[in-house]
């Protein structure tokens, strides 16, 4: 396996006195450094472990932790650089891992802190952490999820797949320029916070399974990982069931990785305590205070589409829990916010509450979320506790099923209140046997009343009203009777390069009646357009997509596009602080460009690219989702005149055209203005196709050559040759105003070149000639 590096690193600036930047810009050289390494995993006797894990009586469990007491002053190399600077480094090691998490028992950045966590060559930097991130329990841990996107009040340490290495460094400097070169990629300390920071990491996650990727070639997956009967829950049999769905999360146990589901319950005094269900054997044997609690993560439709993970809390504290109905009563370490739209579900605690239909939404196999449907009557159970009344059994699902991750999910009766938690059973989607979920009923009641801890009406009933059941409620709603908001404008995809626009509109009832009518004015460029009437029916809390009336004969050039709610039930709104969205947008000249993707049975394995060449190697598109297996997408662009490559990449270089057991071969192609110049199966590690947009002759105005990374900040680059006729070829290097650098000679379609560590920053011309011509490719060069 190929080796990745993760740095922490930490900038304690000691003081702002001038320096030069000149003796501060030093990279440390290859040396010795304390390197942690912890023993090789018994993959087998975890694999035959985890096999005979009940099916759903045990989380899913992907890796294996190590206990650990590293920290800044136990572990580590210290060096001292000419200024004064000092870093601190660690590396650590786990075999064979494909991913590495750190749970930190001690972790705490001062005021003006900023952590930022990246791999050794700096592709995929996360961060940054502030303050913001300190617990209260100074508790901390990364996570088994892919970074995806920053978000502004990310507050989620994320790990890096498929690595089996982690440096650890921490920088002091004594002045502000270094810090500037350095503010992107590392944690920055002013001189004020000076040895605030406290560091300590307790334990090291080996992961040795792939939560990541939909590959048919592992058993335990993520994302498209459940089995095919499950529905998602934007499917059309889901429509009724849009509020609880926001109560519903999966939970991913930092410590010992392993997933369930769970949902938050409201309370009798309906004061917002952040109270979530789960299994108690989910939580048996873990420390809640590390968990994280991902909410919203679902296909925004009914296809198989990757989810939002941004939406977390991290931590909990357990406050009631009984084996006998296997449930347990967390506390979450944070109200989630007001943006995450969380729903607080009801329940009822009725012995004859069970009915002649029930629902669970979840998350199996720690997939995206599903909701199963049951059509016989749920019936109370002792499931083998031999206490009367501590299960609900499920006899069979009607529609979906659930596995492995599912455990904790909530069952709800057909009046939408939740009856139970999943303890485990037997259903799968090839069968029709039992689940059983604990009783809310026994959960409620069954415990004595020394055993507080153990009974669910202490905190959910806790001024003893003897309530029988509670409703759910969002508290995020106005107290408006009439609040209607407007969320969000976007732009279909439809109209590249078009003068026109069909607006696509987000709006929320967040008032508390519903929603029967409603008016909005449009206005482009502060000029009024036209009235848009909606009639229909909008419960509170809920939202609807709007696809309004085309604005066209728009001119090249900004525009801006306003809308404005003018009457909610043929009145003006309540509040109308939120009735007013300002949507900017341009009208260009160009041509359409789609990529066309349709992905073989391993779809993991694939990565597209669009880059511009005529403009430094410019990046229009890179992929950084996981694309599922069997499955078409489809990415469209609007471009400007210009010279461009399309990318696609496989990294177990076997390209798309193998078939394996009947199944159909994936495919790439590339079209301009709907007309398809290329298409691809057949490559190892990668295939381009190279296009012009409105070149009259592209062979003098677009180069073939491709040269990556560009721009360049590491001393090597490659140089990618289309056509082996052309070889050998010599690449001349001129700087911006035409002076001769140096040259070089390549003889091979794949060259690596040394660029001099003292060449200047700046861009940079590459002439490489041919013997029957030559062409040219600017490269930015910054060192």
């Amino acid at each position: 396996m190929k080796k990745q590096l993760i740095f922490l690193l930490f900038i304690l600036l000691f003081s702002i006195d001038s320096f030069s930047f000149t003796n501060n810009n030093k990279r440390l050289t290859t040396r010795l450094i304390d390197t942690y390494n912890t023993a090789e995993i018994d993959l087998l006797k975890l694999e035959k472990e985890d096999s005979i894990d009940n099916r759903k009586g045990r989380p899913f469990r992907f890796g294996y932790d190590f206990d650990a007491d590293l920290n800044l002053n136990n572990s580590g190399t210290w060096t001292t650089l000419d200024n004064g600077d000092r870093i601190w480094q660690l590396a650590i090691n786990s075999p064979k891992a494909l991913t590495i998490n750190l749970i930190f028992d001690k972790f705490y950045i001062p005021d003006g802190g900023l952590l930022y966590l990246y791999n050794k060559d700096r592709s995929n930097i996360i961060g940054g952490y502030t303050s913001a991130n300190n617990s209260i329990d100074s508790l901390f841990a990364t996570t088994a999820e892919e970074f995806e996107e920053e978000t502004e009040d990310a507050v989620r340490l994320v790990d890096l797949p498929g690595m089996e290495s982690a440096w650890i460094e921490a920088l002091t400097s004594a002045g502000i320029e270094l810090v500037e070169d350095f503010l992107e990629k590392e944690y920055y300390e002013p001189y004020y916070s000076k040895n605030q920071a406290k560091i300590s990491i307790s334990k090291v996650i080996h992961g040795y399974k792939d939560i990541f990727t939909k590959s048919i070639k592992r058993k335990e997956k993520s994302f498209g990982g459940s089995g095919s009967c499950n529905v998602n829950i934007n499917c059309d049999e889901a429509k009724d069931w849009q509020k609880e769905k926001r109560a519903v999360a999966m939970i991913l146990l930092s410590n010992n990785t392993r997933l369930c589901s769970g949902c938050m319950l409201n309370n009798v005094k309906g004061d917002q305590i952040p109270y979530f269900l789960t299994a108690f054997h989910c939580v048996e044997g873990e420390d809640v205070k590390t968990w994280i609690f991902m909410f919203n993560y679902e296909s925004y439709n009914c296809d198989n589409n990757d989810g939002n993970t941004s939406n977390t809390i991290l931590g909990s504290d357990l406050i009631s829990y009984s084996d006998k109905s296997d449930f347990a009563l967390l506390k979450l370490a944070e109200t989630p916010p007001d943006d995450y739209n969380v729903y607080y579900a009801g329940w009822s605690n009725l012995k004859s509450d069970t009915t002649d239909s029930s629902v669970v939404i979840h998350h199996p196999s720690g997939d995206i979320k599903k909701i199963s449907f049951s059509y016989p009557y749920s019936r109370l159970s002792d499931w083998g506790t031999s206490m009367n009344y501590s299960h609900v059994e499920v006899p069979y699902w009607s529609i979906g099923t659930t596995e492995m991750g599912s455990s904790g999910a909530p069952l709800f009766n057909k009046h939408h209140k939740v009856i139970g938690q999943l303890h485990g059973g037997d259903a799968a989607c090839y069968n029709q046997y039992s689940d059983y979920f604990g009783s809310f009923y026994y959960s409620w009641v069954a415990e004595s009343v020394i055993k507080s801890m153990k009974k669910l009406s202490n905190w959910l009933d806790p001024d003893s009203t003897n309530a029988t059941a509670c409703g759910g409620r969002f508290f995020n709603i106005s107290t408006d009777s009439s609040d209607l908001k407007l969320v969000q404008i976007n732009r279909s995809n439809s109209e590249l390069c078009k003068n026109s626009l069909i607006p696509e509109i987000k709006i929320k009832n967040v008032g508390q009646k519903a929603v029967t009518q409603f008016t909005l004015n449009y206005f482009i460029d502060n000029n009024f357009l036209y009235k848009y009437d909606w009639i229909g029916n909008l419960e509170s809390s809920l939202e609807i997509n709007l696809t309004t009336d085309e604005i066209t004969n728009l001119t090249i050039g900004i525009h801006k596009l306003k809308i404005i709610i003018n009457s909610v039930n043929n009145y003006i709104d309540d509040n109308r602080t939120n009735d007013t969205l300002n949507y900017n947008f341009s009208v260009a000249e160009g041509a359409i460009i789609k990529m066309e993707l349709m992905t073989d049975n391993y779809g993991e394995e694939t990565k597209l690219f669009l880059i511009r060449t005529d403009n430094g190697s410019e990046i229009i598109y890179e992929s950084n989702d996981t694309f599922a297996s069997n499955y078409l997408y489809v990415k469209e662009f609007c471009l400007p005149n210009g010279c461009y490559y399309a990318k696609i990449e496989d990294k177990e270089k076997d390209g798309l055209c193998t078939v394996i057991n009947g199944n159909k071969p994936g495919y790439f192609k590339v079209y301009v203005n709907n007309q398809l110049i290329s298409e691809n199966c057949d490559f190892e590690k990668e295939a381009i196709i190279r296009f012009g947009l409105d070149c009259n002759d592209y062979k003098k105005y677009c180069s073939n050559a491709i040269v990556f990374p560009n721009p360049l900040t590491e001393s090597n680059l490659t140089i990618n040759i289309d056509n082996k006729d052309k070889l050998p070829a010599v690449i001349e290097v001129y700087n911006y105003l035409g002076a001769f650098i140096m040259s070089y000679k390549i003889t091979e379609l794949i060259s690596e070149i040394k660029i001099p560590k003292n060449i200047n920053t700046g861009l940079y011309i590459f002439n490489i000639k041919y013997s029957g011509g030559n062409e040219r490719v600017k490269v930015i060069i910054i060192n």
